[in-house]
Protein backbone atom coordinates (compact mmCIF):
# COMPACT_ATOMS: atom_id res chain seq x y z
CA UNK A 1 0.00 0.00 0.00
CA UNK A 2 1.06 3.13 -0.67
CA UNK A 3 0.68 6.29 1.21
CA UNK A 4 0.99 9.60 0.45
CA UNK A 5 0.33 12.89 2.34
CA UNK A 6 -0.49 16.36 1.15
CA UNK A 7 -0.52 19.69 2.90
CA UNK A 8 -1.70 22.58 1.41
CA UNK A 9 -1.36 26.43 3.25
CA UNK A 10 -4.46 28.55 2.66
CA UNK A 11 -3.81 31.54 3.08
CA UNK A 12 -7.25 33.92 3.63
CA UNK A 13 -9.30 34.06 6.63
CA UNK A 14 -12.00 32.64 5.68
CA UNK A 15 -10.69 29.37 4.51
CA UNK A 16 -11.88 25.58 5.09
CA UNK A 17 -14.70 25.06 6.91
CA UNK A 18 -15.88 21.65 8.50
CA UNK A 19 -18.99 20.88 9.45
CA UNK A 20 -20.77 23.65 11.53
CA UNK A 21 -18.23 26.81 11.35
CA UNK A 22 -16.49 29.46 9.45
CA UNK A 23 -12.42 29.00 9.45
CA UNK A 24 -9.62 31.04 10.63
CA UNK A 25 -6.30 31.01 8.81
CA UNK A 26 -5.14 27.53 9.43
CA UNK A 27 -3.39 24.86 7.70
CA UNK A 28 -5.45 22.21 5.84
CA UNK A 29 -3.89 18.65 5.62
CA UNK A 30 -5.36 16.38 3.55
CA UNK A 31 -3.77 12.52 3.76
CA UNK A 32 -4.90 9.99 1.31
CA UNK A 33 -4.30 6.08 1.03
CA UNK A 34 -5.15 3.84 -1.83
CA UNK A 35 -3.76 0.43 -3.34
CA UNK A 36 -3.81 -0.98 -7.04
CA UNK A 37 -7.03 0.00 -7.78
CA UNK A 38 -9.65 -2.46 -9.37
CA UNK A 39 -11.35 -1.27 -12.97
CA UNK A 40 -13.26 1.40 -12.00
CA UNK A 41 -16.02 2.82 -14.30
CA UNK A 42 -19.05 3.92 -12.10
CA UNK A 43 -19.68 4.27 -8.36
CA UNK A 44 -22.71 4.61 -5.98
CA UNK A 45 -23.27 6.36 -2.79
CA UNK A 46 -22.93 3.60 0.39
CA UNK A 47 -25.40 4.78 2.73
CA UNK A 48 -28.80 6.18 0.64
CA UNK A 49 -29.85 8.01 3.88
CA UNK A 50 -27.46 10.11 4.55
CA UNK A 51 -26.32 8.89 7.61
CA UNK A 52 -22.65 8.80 7.94
CA UNK A 53 -22.69 11.04 11.02
CA UNK A 54 -22.66 9.29 13.92
CA UNK A 55 -24.86 10.59 16.59
CA UNK A 56 -21.97 11.61 18.72
CA UNK A 57 -20.25 12.84 15.83
CA UNK A 58 -20.63 16.53 17.15
CA UNK A 59 -22.01 17.05 13.23
CA UNK A 60 -25.67 19.23 13.81
CA UNK A 61 -25.91 20.66 9.60
CA UNK A 62 -28.46 18.96 8.43
CA UNK A 63 -27.99 19.86 4.57
CA UNK A 64 -24.26 18.47 5.49
CA UNK A 65 -24.46 15.03 3.03
CA UNK A 66 -26.29 16.65 0.24
CA UNK A 67 -23.20 19.07 -0.09
CA UNK A 68 -20.74 16.59 0.38
CA UNK A 69 -22.65 14.21 -2.43
CA UNK A 70 -22.93 17.49 -4.89
CA UNK A 71 -19.09 18.20 -4.47
CA UNK A 72 -18.22 14.48 -4.66
CA UNK A 73 -20.25 14.22 -8.10
CA UNK A 74 -19.25 17.07 -9.68
CA UNK A 75 -15.39 15.56 -9.34
CA UNK A 76 -16.02 12.42 -9.89
CA UNK A 77 -17.83 13.44 -13.28
CA UNK A 78 -14.31 15.52 -14.05
CA UNK A 79 -12.43 12.54 -13.79
CA UNK A 80 -14.77 10.63 -15.60
CA UNK A 81 -16.76 8.20 -13.57
CA UNK A 82 -20.20 7.62 -13.56
CA UNK A 83 -22.81 7.04 -11.26
CA UNK A 84 -24.62 4.14 -10.98
CA UNK A 85 -28.02 3.70 -11.54
CA UNK A 86 -28.63 0.00 -11.67
CA UNK A 87 -27.56 -1.09 -8.22
CA UNK A 88 -24.07 -2.53 -9.99
CA UNK A 89 -21.42 -0.15 -9.43
CA UNK A 90 -17.86 -0.72 -9.75
CA UNK A 91 -17.31 0.62 -6.22
CA UNK A 92 -19.24 2.80 -3.26
CA UNK A 93 -18.01 5.83 -1.47
CA UNK A 94 -19.17 6.74 1.35
CA UNK A 95 -18.15 9.85 4.15
CA UNK A 96 -17.67 10.06 7.59
CA UNK A 97 -17.59 13.39 8.78
CA UNK A 98 -17.15 14.69 12.78
CA UNK A 99 -16.76 17.47 14.90
CA UNK A 100 -14.94 18.19 18.33
CA UNK A 101 -14.58 21.28 20.56
CA UNK A 102 -11.77 21.99 22.61
CA UNK A 103 -9.29 25.10 23.73
CA UNK A 104 -6.00 26.33 22.81
CA UNK A 105 -3.50 28.80 24.23
CA UNK A 106 -3.41 32.14 22.21
CA UNK A 107 -1.42 35.32 22.25
CA UNK A 108 -3.20 37.79 20.30
CA UNK A 109 -0.95 39.35 17.86
CA UNK A 110 2.04 37.47 19.09
CA UNK A 111 2.46 34.45 17.68
CA UNK A 112 6.05 33.76 19.02
CA UNK A 113 4.75 33.91 22.52
CA UNK A 114 1.96 32.31 21.26
CA UNK A 115 4.51 28.78 20.61
CA UNK A 116 6.30 29.41 23.55
CA UNK A 117 3.23 29.81 25.91
CA UNK A 118 2.32 26.32 24.94
CA UNK A 119 5.54 24.73 25.95
CA UNK A 120 5.47 26.51 29.18
CA UNK A 121 1.64 27.28 29.77
CA UNK A 122 -0.84 29.81 29.83
CA UNK A 123 0.34 32.58 32.54
CA UNK A 124 3.17 33.29 30.61
CA UNK A 125 3.26 37.19 32.03
CA UNK A 126 -0.51 37.61 31.54
CA UNK A 127 0.05 37.76 27.55
CA UNK A 128 -1.86 34.65 27.04
CA UNK A 129 -5.23 33.46 27.09
CA UNK A 130 -7.76 30.24 26.34
CA UNK A 131 -9.40 30.60 23.82
CA UNK A 132 -12.11 28.12 22.23
CA UNK A 133 -10.64 26.43 19.17
CA UNK A 134 -13.01 23.28 17.47
CA UNK A 135 -11.36 20.86 14.92
CA UNK A 136 -13.37 19.34 12.01
CA UNK A 137 -12.53 16.29 10.48
CA UNK A 138 -13.84 14.62 6.97
CA UNK A 139 -13.00 10.79 5.42
CA UNK A 140 -13.79 9.80 2.24
CA UNK A 141 -13.45 5.95 1.33
CA UNK A 142 -14.24 3.72 -1.64
CA UNK A 143 -15.01 0.33 -1.37
CA UNK A 144 -14.81 -2.34 -4.55
CA UNK A 145 -17.94 -3.80 -4.96
CA UNK A 146 -16.00 -7.46 -6.13
CA UNK A 147 -13.47 -7.43 -2.96
CA UNK A 148 -15.06 -5.30 -0.56
CA UNK A 149 -12.15 -3.71 1.17
CA UNK A 150 -11.34 0.06 1.25
CA UNK A 151 -8.65 0.86 -1.32
CA UNK A 152 -8.97 4.54 -1.40
CA UNK A 153 -9.41 6.97 1.20
CA UNK A 154 -9.13 10.44 1.58
CA UNK A 155 -9.26 12.67 5.06
CA UNK A 156 -8.76 16.03 5.60
CA UNK A 157 -8.82 18.40 8.96
CA UNK A 158 -8.80 21.55 9.81
CA UNK A 159 -9.67 24.23 12.47
CA UNK A 160 -12.67 25.50 12.44
CA UNK A 161 -14.38 28.39 13.54
CA UNK A 162 -18.15 28.75 14.56
CA UNK A 163 -20.37 31.45 13.28
CA UNK A 164 -20.53 31.40 9.45
CA UNK A 165 -23.86 31.42 7.64
CA UNK A 166 -25.03 27.90 6.38
CA UNK A 167 -24.30 28.97 2.81
CA UNK A 168 -20.60 29.61 3.49
CA UNK A 169 -20.30 26.52 5.42
CA UNK A 170 -21.52 24.47 2.60
CA UNK A 171 -19.42 26.60 0.06
CA UNK A 172 -16.45 25.59 2.43
CA UNK A 173 -17.52 21.78 2.54
CA UNK A 174 -17.59 21.69 -1.21
CA UNK A 175 -14.04 22.55 -1.02
CA UNK A 176 -12.96 20.19 1.68
CA UNK A 177 -14.52 16.95 -0.63
CA UNK A 178 -12.71 19.16 -3.65
CA UNK A 179 -9.41 19.02 -2.16
CA UNK A 180 -10.18 15.46 -0.52
CA UNK A 181 -10.43 14.04 -4.26
CA UNK A 182 -7.79 16.16 -5.97
CA UNK A 183 -5.52 13.14 -5.81
CA UNK A 184 -7.80 10.36 -6.63
CA UNK A 185 -7.17 9.38 -9.60
CA UNK A 186 -9.18 9.65 -13.27
CA UNK A 187 -10.21 7.04 -15.04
Amino acid sequence: MRKKSLSVSLVSSAVLLLVTAGCTTTRLGVVYEHTDRPALGSYAWASADGAEESPDSGVTDPGLSEVVRQAADRVLAAKGYTKATDGSPSFWIGYDASFKQGSRTAAPGNAALETISHYIGEDHAGATKSVPHSKGTLVLRCVSRVDPTVYWQGTVTGDVAPGASIAKRHAQMAEAVESILEPFPAR
